[in-house]
């Protein structure tokens, strides 16, 4: 914290769990696939505090640690030709958000998380390379407890 200007740094180190579902459709067949990927992120937000009012954002970096991929399985089972996808292994995003402290005791925060990069390169899939657009946009709640 910076006195009297009401500056302050906030770094986090998170473990986040994200994931989603796709549909794989290939000559008429198709399988349902979930994704879920473990995460370790570390947001560094800088931030302006007006009374119990708090502004913020900073760049956000993510690490996976694990993956749970059940795409690459579907497109085992749908394709007739081998499938290669490439996840990368850190990204980088931003967040901003505001907070709210209650009485001392009570934190609440809101953040919009977006990317800076790609989640992953491409999907190859019979020779044919389609590329991912970028890692998921999100909005945060947390509610937090000062002891």
């Amino acid at each position: 914290k910076v006195p009297l200007v009401g500056l302050y740094v906030q770094p986090e180190a998170l473990l986040t769990s994200a994931g989603g579902e796709y549909t794989v459709t290939e000559n008429g067949v198709s399988k349902n696939a979930e994704v879920s990927f473990t995460r370790f992120d570390f947001p560094i937000l800088v931030g302006y505090k007006i009374g119990p009012l708090r502004l913020n954002a900073g760049p956000i970096g993510s690490i996976k640690l694990g993956e749970d991929n059940g795409l690459a399985d579907a497109l085992k089972e749908v394709a007739t030709a081998d499938a290669k996808q490439e996840f990368k292994g850190a990204t980088w995003g931003y967040q901003a958000g505001l907070g709210l402290d209650i009485a001392k005791k009570v934190a609440i925060d809101v953040k919009y998380e977006g990317n800076f990069s790609k989640f992953g390169d491409s999907v190859t899939l019979f020779g044919d390379q389609r590329n991912f657009d970028s890692r998921a946009q999100q909005v945060i709640l947390s509610l937090g407890y000062f002891f």
